[in-house]
């Protein structure tokens, strides 16, 4: 969840409907963005692709080079990154967990719940806590996808 003792920004291009409440998100979904933490000076690039409907997401990070996939219906969640050991070097690896009765694979949703949110054109959302004023921007547009044949 954003709302973490860290600010976070979350710049998102997504499918949503301008109105006078926040927008209400579909359950199927492409979003891509900036993760930006100021203060320990990281920007990381993601891509997301979700579908929680079919218990499936697909997380991105630095252009595809690490994936994660969260897959409800096979209750199990994959992790696809380069790595480098003793025998093998910049090798592709594919790291596999299991869910569990108790502790099942779910898909990850990025977008933020906006419960008690008002629109206000630009929305901010400030809390104080942990010896920071941390402050939630979330801008949305909408978007039309062309495809070529």
């Amino acid at each position: 969840m954003l709302k973490s003792a860290v600010p976070v920004v979350v710049a998102l291009l997504l499918s949503s409907v301008a109105s006078a409440s926040p927008p209400t998100w579909s359950s199927k979904y492409t979003v891509s963005g900036l993760l930006t933490i100021p203060f320990a000076e990281i920007e990381e690039p993601f891509a997301a692709f979700v579908d929680m409907g079919a218990g499936k997401s697909r997380l991105d990070f630095y252009g595809g080079m690490d994936r994660v996939f969260q897959r409800g219906d096979l209750n199990a969640a994959f992790k696809v990154v380069p790595f480098t050991d003793e025998e093998a070097e910049n090798k592709v690896g594919c790291f596999a967990v299991n869910g569990t009765k108790e502790s099942p694979v779910e898909p990850q949703s990025v977008l933020p719940d906006l419960t008690g949110f008002t629109l206000r054109g630009e929305e901010e959302e400030e809390e104080e806590g942990g010896g920071r004023n941390n402050i939630y921007l979330l801008f949305s547009t909408t978007t039309t996808l062309l495809r070529t044949t």
